[in-house]
């Protein structure tokens, strides 16, 4: 929402309409630095939650933020299998074949917030890992689309974060 109100500001009539924007960015600006906040300090003041959130975060890609998102919005990670893990957050390929015809895979349902936290975390991990940018480029070569190959880092993010509460062990 905050963006969608700095879009408008470029575009602004009046002053008094300007003036009005300005403060409802800067209003909403700052209850998200204050949410940000509350969440950090709930994380640090919860054992469990510090532990996870130290594990997810040695994941290449993973922040804090995301961190946060699948501690808040997938508390079963650590507990399932690669393939569940996938489909709960919505990153399993399902098959939209009739009779003969086999058409695309797609993903569907799940966790959006979960998905979306996820995306900005794929294309950190594609930035910054090797090995994901030679898995990225492996998808290339055989004609997948860029977006495609960004949502199969997705899945190994979300299956790598999986193993790494699963087992205990930092992913570094």
């Amino acid at each position: 929402m905050i963006r969608k109100e700095q879009n408008r500001l470029e575009h602004p009539h009046i002053k008094a309409v300007e003036r009005s924007l300005k403060r409802h960015v800067r209003v909403m600006a700052n209850e998200v630095k204050e949410l940000d906040a509350a969440i950090a300090k709930l994380v640090a003041g919860t054992t469990e939650f510090r532990r996870k959130s130290d594990l997810l975060t040695s994941v290449v890609g993973i922040g804090p933020k995301t961190a946060a998102v699948c501690l808040a919005y997938v508390p079963e990670l650590g507990s399932l299998t690669k393939d569940e893990a996938a489909a709960i957050v919505g990153l399993a390929p399902h098959a939209q074949d009739s009779g003969t015809l086999k058409g695309h895979r797609r993903i569907s349902g799940g966790r959006r917030e979960v998905r979306a936290s996820l995306y900005m975390a794929a294309l950190s991990t594609l930035r910054y890992d090797p090995m994901m940018q030679s898995f990225a480029r492996r998808l290339r070569e055989r004609g997948k689309p860029a977006e495609v190959a960004i949502t199969a880092i997705m899945r190994k993010l979300i299956v790598i974060m999986n193993a790494v509460l699963k087992t205990g062990e930092p992913a570094r």
